[in-house]
Protein backbone atom coordinates (compact mmCIF):
# COMPACT_ATOMS: atom_id res chain seq x y z
CA UNK A 1 0.00 0.00 0.00
CA UNK A 2 3.04 2.77 0.24
CA UNK A 3 2.96 2.96 -3.11
CA UNK A 4 -0.42 3.53 -3.30
CA UNK A 5 0.31 6.76 -0.33
CA UNK A 6 3.00 7.71 -2.36
CA UNK A 7 0.97 8.27 -5.64
CA UNK A 8 -1.75 9.89 -3.36
CA UNK A 9 0.90 12.16 -1.93
CA UNK A 10 1.35 13.45 -5.72
CA UNK A 11 -0.93 16.43 -6.70
CA UNK A 12 -1.77 16.28 -9.98
CA UNK A 13 -3.89 18.75 -11.11
CA UNK A 14 -5.31 19.05 -14.89
CA UNK A 15 -7.22 22.33 -14.58
CA UNK A 16 -3.83 24.36 -13.62
CA UNK A 17 -0.96 21.38 -14.58
CA UNK A 18 0.08 21.06 -10.88
CA UNK A 19 2.15 18.38 -10.31
CA UNK A 20 1.13 16.83 -13.78
CA UNK A 21 4.88 16.30 -14.93
CA UNK A 22 6.14 14.67 -12.00
CA UNK A 23 3.46 12.09 -11.20
CA UNK A 24 3.40 11.17 -15.05
CA UNK A 25 7.47 10.33 -14.96
CA UNK A 26 6.74 8.95 -11.34
CA UNK A 27 4.27 6.52 -12.68
CA UNK A 28 5.86 5.44 -15.50
CA UNK A 29 8.95 5.22 -13.09
CA UNK A 30 6.55 2.30 -10.68
CA UNK A 31 5.26 1.35 -13.56
CA UNK A 32 8.98 -0.28 -15.17
CA UNK A 33 9.87 -1.25 -11.65
CA UNK A 34 6.74 -3.46 -11.50
CA UNK A 35 8.35 -5.28 -15.08
CA UNK A 36 6.05 -3.39 -17.34
CA UNK A 37 7.80 -1.58 -20.62
CA UNK A 38 6.92 2.13 -20.14
CA UNK A 39 6.85 5.18 -21.63
CA UNK A 40 5.91 8.92 -21.04
CA UNK A 41 4.12 10.48 -24.26
CA UNK A 42 3.68 14.03 -25.02
CA UNK A 43 0.22 15.69 -26.49
CA UNK A 44 -0.74 18.73 -27.20
CA UNK A 45 -1.85 18.79 -23.68
CA UNK A 46 -0.59 16.38 -20.56
CA UNK A 47 1.47 13.63 -21.26
CA UNK A 48 0.06 10.26 -21.11
CA UNK A 49 1.49 6.98 -19.50
CA UNK A 50 1.52 4.11 -21.50
CA UNK A 51 2.93 0.45 -21.62
CA UNK A 52 2.71 -3.13 -21.52
CA UNK A 53 3.30 -6.23 -19.40
CA UNK A 54 4.08 -9.01 -21.89
CA UNK A 55 2.01 -12.45 -21.30
CA UNK A 56 -0.27 -15.09 -22.99
CA UNK A 57 -2.03 -14.60 -26.20
CA UNK A 58 -4.97 -12.51 -25.48
CA UNK A 59 -4.64 -8.67 -24.82
CA UNK A 60 -5.67 -6.54 -22.44
CA UNK A 61 -5.76 -3.07 -22.41
CA UNK A 62 -6.18 -1.20 -19.03
CA UNK A 63 -7.33 2.78 -19.16
CA UNK A 64 -7.34 4.99 -16.27
CA UNK A 65 -6.49 8.56 -15.28
CA UNK A 66 -3.84 10.03 -12.80
CA UNK A 67 -4.95 13.22 -12.72
CA UNK A 68 -7.77 14.83 -10.01
CA UNK A 69 -10.11 16.77 -9.23
CA UNK A 70 -8.81 20.50 -7.70
CA UNK A 71 -9.25 19.66 -3.53
CA UNK A 72 -11.04 23.04 -3.05
CA UNK A 73 -12.61 24.23 -0.70
CA UNK A 74 -9.80 23.42 1.69
CA UNK A 75 -11.60 24.14 4.64
CA UNK A 76 -13.92 21.76 4.50
CA UNK A 77 -11.11 18.68 4.46
CA UNK A 78 -10.24 16.84 7.83
CA UNK A 79 -6.60 16.42 6.81
CA UNK A 80 -4.41 17.62 3.76
CA UNK A 81 -6.30 16.22 0.64
CA UNK A 82 -2.24 15.22 -0.13
CA UNK A 83 -1.39 14.25 2.90
CA UNK A 84 -3.06 10.81 2.64
CA UNK A 85 -4.46 10.03 5.81
CA UNK A 86 -5.86 6.77 7.50
CA UNK A 87 -8.98 7.30 9.35
CA UNK A 88 -11.90 4.15 10.25
CA UNK A 89 -10.66 1.56 7.78
CA UNK A 90 -10.51 4.25 5.02
CA UNK A 91 -7.67 6.41 3.06
CA UNK A 92 -8.96 10.04 2.98
CA UNK A 93 -6.91 11.94 -0.23
CA UNK A 94 -7.79 13.77 -3.24
CA UNK A 95 -7.71 10.79 -5.65
CA UNK A 96 -8.48 8.04 -3.40
CA UNK A 97 -10.85 6.71 -5.11
CA UNK A 98 -11.31 8.89 -8.86
CA UNK A 99 -9.09 7.47 -10.34
CA UNK A 100 -5.77 6.73 -8.57
CA UNK A 101 -6.63 3.77 -6.32
CA UNK A 102 -8.57 2.06 -8.79
CA UNK A 103 -5.46 2.87 -10.98
CA UNK A 104 -3.26 1.30 -8.70
CA UNK A 105 -5.01 -1.47 -7.46
CA UNK A 106 -5.45 -3.14 -11.31
CA UNK A 107 -1.53 -2.14 -11.91
CA UNK A 108 -0.63 -4.05 -9.10
CA UNK A 109 -2.99 -7.30 -10.47
CA UNK A 110 -1.17 -6.31 -14.19
CA UNK A 111 1.99 -6.84 -12.77
CA UNK A 112 1.31 -10.40 -11.87
CA UNK A 113 -1.19 -11.23 -14.94
CA UNK A 114 1.40 -13.26 -16.53
CA UNK A 115 -1.41 -15.48 -18.12
CA UNK A 116 -2.50 -12.90 -20.32
CA UNK A 117 -0.72 -9.64 -22.03
CA UNK A 118 -1.93 -6.09 -20.55
CA UNK A 119 -1.49 -3.03 -21.99
CA UNK A 120 -2.23 0.22 -20.36
CA UNK A 121 -2.68 3.98 -21.31
CA UNK A 122 -2.78 6.17 -17.89
CA UNK A 123 -3.78 10.12 -19.20
CA UNK A 124 -3.47 13.20 -17.49
CA UNK A 125 -6.69 14.87 -18.73
CA UNK A 126 -9.45 13.30 -17.65
CA UNK A 127 -11.15 15.86 -15.16
CA UNK A 128 -10.97 17.97 -17.75
CA UNK A 129 -12.71 15.84 -20.55
CA UNK A 130 -9.78 14.08 -22.08
CA UNK A 131 -9.26 16.85 -24.97
CA UNK A 132 -6.52 14.80 -26.28
CA UNK A 133 -7.13 11.28 -25.83
CA UNK A 134 -8.82 10.64 -29.13
CA UNK A 135 -5.84 12.04 -30.90
CA UNK A 136 -3.59 9.89 -28.79
CA UNK A 137 -5.13 6.85 -29.57
CA UNK A 138 -5.46 7.20 -33.35
CA UNK A 139 -2.19 7.55 -33.42
CA UNK A 140 -1.26 4.91 -31.26
CA UNK A 141 -3.37 2.20 -32.88
CA UNK A 142 -1.04 -0.33 -33.13
CA UNK A 143 0.26 0.14 -30.21
CA UNK A 144 -2.73 -0.16 -28.10
CA UNK A 145 -3.98 -3.24 -29.82
CA UNK A 146 -6.49 -5.20 -27.81
CA UNK A 147 -8.87 -7.92 -27.60
CA UNK A 148 -10.54 -5.76 -24.82
CA UNK A 149 -10.35 -2.76 -22.89
CA UNK A 150 -11.35 -2.44 -19.21
CA UNK A 151 -11.57 1.35 -17.53
CA UNK A 152 -11.44 1.33 -13.57
CA UNK A 153 -13.15 3.67 -12.33
CA UNK A 154 -15.64 4.43 -10.15
CA UNK A 155 -16.55 1.83 -7.01
CA UNK A 156 -18.27 -1.24 -5.57
CA UNK A 157 -21.72 -1.45 -4.77
CA UNK A 158 -23.50 -0.47 -1.76
CA UNK A 159 -24.25 -3.40 -0.86
CA UNK A 160 -20.31 -4.46 -1.19
CA UNK A 161 -21.63 -6.49 -4.73
CA UNK A 162 -19.03 -6.20 -7.42
CA UNK A 163 -20.14 -3.35 -9.96
CA UNK A 164 -19.70 -3.34 -13.92
CA UNK A 165 -20.61 -0.65 -16.36
CA UNK A 166 -21.01 -2.03 -20.04
CA UNK A 167 -21.29 1.59 -21.53
CA UNK A 168 -21.51 5.66 -20.68
CA UNK A 169 -23.88 8.29 -21.77
CA UNK A 170 -22.58 10.85 -25.00
CA UNK A 171 -21.41 14.52 -23.89
CA UNK A 172 -21.98 18.31 -25.72
CA UNK A 173 -20.55 21.08 -23.36
CA UNK A 174 -22.06 24.35 -24.23
CA UNK A 175 -21.49 27.86 -22.98
CA UNK A 176 -23.72 30.62 -24.04
CA UNK A 177 -22.80 34.22 -23.57
CA UNK A 178 -25.32 37.76 -24.35
CA UNK A 179 -24.13 41.09 -24.10
CA UNK A 180 -26.29 44.17 -23.82
CA UNK A 181 -24.81 47.87 -23.06
CA UNK A 182 -21.40 48.28 -22.79
CA UNK A 183 -21.10 49.11 -19.60
CA UNK A 184 -23.60 48.09 -16.68
CA UNK A 185 -26.60 50.82 -16.74
CA UNK A 186 -29.31 51.92 -14.14
CA UNK A 187 -32.21 49.50 -14.04
CA UNK A 188 -34.22 52.29 -15.10
CA UNK A 189 -33.29 52.51 -17.98
CA UNK A 190 -34.83 49.09 -18.88
CA UNK A 191 -37.85 49.65 -21.62
CA UNK A 192 -35.14 51.12 -23.48
CA UNK A 193 -32.05 48.69 -23.25
CA UNK A 194 -31.39 45.34 -23.98
CA UNK A 195 -30.40 42.78 -20.52
CA UNK A 196 -28.26 39.93 -21.40
CA UNK A 197 -29.56 38.19 -18.48
CA UNK A 198 -32.84 37.60 -20.35
CA UNK A 199 -31.58 36.26 -23.36
CA UNK A 200 -29.22 33.63 -21.21
CA UNK A 201 -32.76 32.93 -20.16
CA UNK A 202 -35.02 32.45 -22.66
CA UNK A 203 -32.10 30.29 -24.40
CA UNK A 204 -31.93 27.96 -21.67
CA UNK A 205 -35.36 28.03 -21.77
CA UNK A 206 -35.22 26.65 -24.91
CA UNK A 207 -32.98 24.43 -24.37
CA UNK A 208 -34.12 22.68 -21.44
CA UNK A 209 -36.69 20.74 -24.06
CA UNK A 210 -33.79 19.97 -27.12
CA UNK A 211 -34.92 16.80 -27.57
CA UNK A 212 -38.10 14.88 -28.42
CA UNK A 213 -39.24 12.52 -25.83
CA UNK A 214 -37.61 9.19 -25.91
CA UNK A 215 -38.56 5.85 -24.32
CA UNK A 216 -37.68 4.66 -21.45
CA UNK A 217 -37.13 1.00 -20.96
CA UNK A 218 -38.11 -1.28 -18.19
CA UNK A 219 -34.72 -1.88 -15.95
CA UNK A 220 -34.95 -5.04 -13.43
CA UNK A 221 -32.16 -6.40 -11.44
CA UNK A 222 -29.98 -2.92 -10.46
CA UNK A 223 -30.59 -2.62 -6.86
CA UNK A 224 -31.47 1.34 -6.04
CA UNK A 225 -32.71 2.62 -3.17
CA UNK A 226 -34.40 5.64 -4.23
CA UNK A 227 -35.57 7.29 -0.70
CA UNK A 228 -32.39 6.62 0.79
CA UNK A 229 -30.61 7.90 -2.08
CA UNK A 230 -32.60 11.28 -2.34
CA UNK A 231 -32.26 12.05 1.39
CA UNK A 232 -28.41 11.25 1.37
CA UNK A 233 -28.95 14.68 -0.67
CA UNK A 234 -31.56 16.37 1.52
CA UNK A 235 -34.08 16.04 -1.08
CA UNK A 236 -37.53 14.67 0.21
CA UNK A 237 -38.92 14.15 -3.45
CA UNK A 238 -38.93 10.23 -4.80
CA UNK A 239 -38.84 10.28 -8.41
CA UNK A 240 -41.28 7.49 -10.31
CA UNK A 241 -39.10 4.63 -12.21
CA UNK A 242 -35.61 6.26 -10.61
CA UNK A 243 -33.02 3.47 -12.21
CA UNK A 244 -34.77 3.76 -15.79
CA UNK A 245 -34.87 7.54 -15.60
CA UNK A 246 -30.82 7.64 -14.16
CA UNK A 247 -29.92 5.57 -17.29
CA UNK A 248 -32.05 6.46 -20.19
CA UNK A 249 -33.24 9.67 -20.09
CA UNK A 250 -30.94 12.66 -21.52
CA UNK A 251 -30.04 15.51 -19.50
CA UNK A 252 -29.40 18.86 -19.63
CA UNK A 253 -27.99 20.49 -16.58
CA UNK A 254 -26.73 23.98 -16.00
CA UNK A 255 -23.59 23.92 -14.45
CA UNK A 256 -22.97 27.45 -14.07
CA UNK A 257 -24.72 30.83 -14.81
CA UNK A 258 -23.58 34.80 -13.73
CA UNK A 259 -24.45 38.51 -14.81
CA UNK A 260 -24.56 41.22 -12.92
CA UNK A 261 -24.75 42.10 -9.29
CA UNK A 262 -24.49 39.44 -6.61
CA UNK A 263 -23.24 40.80 -3.37
CA UNK A 264 -25.79 41.90 -0.59
CA UNK A 265 -28.82 43.65 -1.13
CA UNK A 266 -29.66 45.35 -3.94
CA UNK A 267 -28.15 46.85 -7.20
CA UNK A 268 -30.56 48.31 -9.66
CA UNK A 269 -28.62 47.76 -12.80
CA UNK A 270 -28.74 46.32 -16.39
CA UNK A 271 -25.86 44.00 -16.22
CA UNK A 272 -23.63 44.49 -19.89
CA UNK A 273 -22.84 40.82 -20.21
CA UNK A 274 -24.35 37.52 -18.76
CA UNK A 275 -23.47 33.85 -19.11
CA UNK A 276 -24.28 30.26 -18.79
CA UNK A 277 -22.39 27.08 -19.20
CA UNK A 278 -24.19 23.65 -19.78
CA UNK A 279 -23.63 20.29 -20.02
CA UNK A 280 -26.12 18.02 -22.17
CA UNK A 281 -25.48 14.07 -21.73
CA UNK A 282 -27.03 11.60 -24.30
CA UNK A 283 -28.12 7.82 -24.26
CA UNK A 284 -27.48 4.87 -26.57
CA UNK A 285 -29.13 4.97 -29.15
CA UNK A 286 -28.83 8.96 -29.85
CA UNK A 287 -26.07 10.28 -32.73
CA UNK A 288 -23.42 12.68 -31.20
CA UNK A 289 -23.51 14.91 -34.56
CA UNK A 290 -27.28 14.95 -34.76
CA UNK A 291 -27.88 15.59 -31.31
CA UNK A 292 -25.05 18.41 -31.27
CA UNK A 293 -27.17 19.68 -34.64
CA UNK A 294 -30.37 19.84 -32.81
CA UNK A 295 -28.86 21.47 -29.66
CA UNK A 296 -27.38 24.54 -31.97
CA UNK A 297 -30.70 24.91 -33.83
CA UNK A 298 -32.21 25.64 -30.23
CA UNK A 299 -29.45 27.98 -29.69
CA UNK A 300 -30.13 30.21 -32.68
CA UNK A 301 -29.20 33.93 -32.67
CA UNK A 302 -27.19 33.46 -29.27
CA UNK A 303 -23.51 33.29 -28.91
CA UNK A 304 -22.45 29.92 -28.28
CA UNK A 305 -19.74 27.29 -28.44
CA UNK A 306 -20.74 23.55 -28.32
CA UNK A 307 -18.49 21.21 -27.92
CA UNK A 308 -19.81 17.42 -28.57
CA UNK A 309 -16.88 15.45 -26.74
CA UNK A 310 -18.12 11.88 -26.36
CA UNK A 311 -21.02 9.85 -27.90
CA UNK A 312 -23.02 7.48 -25.80
CA UNK A 313 -21.85 3.48 -25.92
CA UNK A 314 -22.50 0.11 -24.61
CA UNK A 315 -20.36 -2.62 -25.22
CA UNK A 316 -21.95 -6.58 -26.01
CA UNK A 317 -23.00 -8.12 -22.55
CA UNK A 318 -21.96 -11.80 -24.00
CA UNK A 319 -18.31 -10.76 -24.86
CA UNK A 320 -15.86 -13.03 -23.22
CA UNK A 321 -14.46 -10.53 -21.11
CA UNK A 322 -16.94 -9.14 -20.05
CA UNK A 323 -18.32 -13.08 -18.61
CA UNK A 324 -14.25 -13.34 -16.82
CA UNK A 325 -15.40 -9.95 -15.41
CA UNK A 326 -18.53 -11.21 -13.97
CA UNK A 327 -16.81 -14.64 -12.98
CA UNK A 328 -14.25 -12.48 -11.30
CA UNK A 329 -16.29 -10.46 -9.55
CA UNK A 330 -18.55 -13.46 -8.03
CA UNK A 331 -15.27 -14.44 -6.11
CA UNK A 332 -13.83 -11.67 -5.54
CA UNK A 333 -16.62 -10.50 -3.72
CA UNK A 334 -18.69 -12.71 -2.57
CA UNK A 335 -22.22 -12.89 -4.91
CA UNK A 336 -23.36 -11.68 -8.32
CA UNK A 337 -22.21 -8.10 -9.58
CA UNK A 338 -24.41 -5.14 -10.32
CA UNK A 339 -24.18 -5.30 -14.21
CA UNK A 340 -25.33 -1.66 -15.51
CA UNK A 341 -25.87 -1.49 -19.22
CA UNK A 342 -24.19 1.96 -19.29
CA UNK A 343 -22.91 4.81 -16.27
CA UNK A 344 -25.01 7.57 -15.49
CA UNK A 345 -22.13 10.20 -16.78
CA UNK A 346 -19.97 10.33 -19.37
CA UNK A 347 -16.63 8.66 -20.48
CA UNK A 348 -14.45 7.42 -23.58
CA UNK A 349 -15.90 3.78 -23.60
CA UNK A 350 -16.99 4.69 -27.58
CA UNK A 351 -14.08 6.35 -28.52
CA UNK A 352 -11.81 3.50 -27.49
CA UNK A 353 -13.84 0.98 -29.08
CA UNK A 354 -14.40 3.07 -32.48
CA UNK A 355 -10.44 3.16 -32.22
CA UNK A 356 -9.23 -0.31 -31.23
CA UNK A 357 -12.10 -2.00 -32.80
CA UNK A 358 -12.11 -3.62 -29.36
CA UNK A 359 -15.38 -3.81 -26.89
CA UNK A 360 -14.70 -1.59 -23.59
CA UNK A 361 -16.04 -1.33 -20.46
CA UNK A 362 -16.06 0.17 -17.12
CA UNK A 363 -14.99 -1.74 -13.60
CA UNK A 364 -15.79 -0.40 -10.19
CA UNK A 365 -12.45 -0.87 -7.69
CA UNK A 366 -12.85 1.94 -5.42
CA UNK A 367 -15.71 2.99 -2.74
CA UNK A 368 -18.92 3.05 -3.18
CA UNK A 369 -20.16 6.75 -5.19
CA UNK A 370 -22.62 7.40 -2.05
CA UNK A 371 -19.85 7.20 0.28
CA UNK A 372 -16.63 8.07 -1.70
CA UNK A 373 -17.24 11.31 -1.83
CA UNK A 374 -15.95 11.65 -5.12
CA UNK A 375 -14.84 15.32 -6.74
CA UNK A 376 -15.90 16.54 -3.06
CA UNK A 377 -13.99 17.41 0.26
CA UNK A 378 -12.96 13.89 1.69
CA UNK A 379 -12.64 11.69 -0.89
CA UNK A 380 -11.58 8.36 0.40
CA UNK A 381 -11.16 4.87 -0.02
CA UNK A 382 -11.66 2.07 2.00
CA UNK A 383 -8.89 -0.21 2.54
CA UNK A 384 -10.59 -3.62 2.00
CA UNK A 385 -12.22 -2.36 -1.04
CA UNK A 386 -8.36 -1.59 -2.32
CA UNK A 387 -7.35 -5.22 -1.16
CA UNK A 388 -10.47 -6.87 -2.74
CA UNK A 389 -9.80 -4.73 -5.92
CA UNK A 390 -6.73 -6.61 -6.81
CA UNK A 391 -8.27 -9.79 -6.36
CA UNK A 392 -10.50 -8.26 -8.35
CA UNK A 393 -8.70 -7.92 -11.17
CA UNK A 394 -6.58 -10.62 -11.03
CA UNK A 395 -8.81 -12.89 -11.30
CA UNK A 396 -9.88 -11.05 -14.11
CA UNK A 397 -7.24 -11.26 -16.09
CA UNK A 398 -7.24 -15.18 -14.72
CA UNK A 399 -10.29 -15.89 -16.23
CA UNK A 400 -9.77 -14.08 -19.61
CA UNK A 401 -7.01 -16.53 -20.60
CA UNK A 402 -9.07 -19.58 -19.34
CA UNK A 403 -11.59 -17.81 -21.95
Amino acid sequence: MGGLLEFLRLPSLSTTGRGIAETAAWLCGQAGALGAQADVYPTAGHPVVAGVFPGGPRTILLYGHYDVQPPEPLELWESDPFAPALRDGKIYARGATDDKGNLWAALMAAARAHSVTVKFIFEGEEEVGSPNLLPFLRAHREMLACDACVLCDRGIHESGRGQLYLGNKGMIHVELRATGPKRDVHSSQAPLLPNPAWRIVDALVRLRDWHPPLPRPAVTGIPFEAAEYMATYGVDYVPDDPVARLLYEPTCNIQGIGAGYQGPGNKTIIPSTAFAKVDIRLVPGQDLPECAAMVRERLAGIDCTIEATMRPYQAPADHWAVRAAIQAARTAYGGEPVVWPHVDGSGPLGEIADTLGAPAFLIGLGSPFATANTHAPNENLEVDAFWKGIAMMEGFFAACAEG
